[in-house]
């Protein structure tokens, strides 16, 4: 995230790794996005952090509502195989 005058105020990735832990398993595990969805408020950004993992290939998209101060909420999760009629979603909505 940036201000109105192009400095940096939150890395978002980083923020969110330091916020859920848990993400780690996620971040080396192939393929990461990180994806700002659309603005919930004039200070939360609705994120999400997805992608798939080596083979064998897991999908993964967990989404977060984050503040502009550094915290965040994880607002859901899915873990999921692909399929022979779909692949990862690339882009999750």
């Amino acid at each position: 995230m940036y201000d109105t005058e192009g400095t940096v105020i939150l890395d978002v990735g980083k923020t969110l790794l330091k916020v859920d832990p848990s993400l780690a398993q996620w971040q080396n595990a192939g393929h990461l996005y990180i994806k700002a969805r659309s603005w919930i408020d004039t200070n939360t950004l609705r994120v999400a952090w997805y992608g798939p993992t080596d083979g064998p290939v897991t999908c993964f998209t967990f989404e977060y509502a984050l503040s502009v101060t550094g915290s965040a909420t994880r607002l859901s999760s899915r873990i999921t195989n692909p399929t022979e009629r779909e692949f990862c979603n690339e882009n999750p909505e």
